[in-house]
């Protein structure tokens, strides 16, 4: 048998004790109607996701190189 390498890595990690949680708002409302042996309903929902940390496309950060400003 040849011999394996068997290191051990230390791995450590952490949050950002800086950001906050997103924030969301849903709504929803349903309905259903039965008649004889059809069934009917329908679905209506609404999420809006605020204070999310956005991303940005590799385009957008070779502009803002581009431009001086800071990442």
């Amino acid at each position: 048998m040849a011999d394996c390498d068997r290191s051990q890595v230390e791995t450590v990690s952490g949050g950002n004790p800086e950001l906050e949680p997103d924030k969301s708002e849903a709504f929803s409302a349903g309905a259903k109607a039965s008649l004889g042996f059809l069934t009917v309903s329908a679905d209506w929902f609404r999420i809006e996701i605020s204070e999310a940390p956005g991303r940005l496309s590799e385009q957008t950060l070779v502009d803002l190189e581009a431009q001086g400003r800071p990442l």
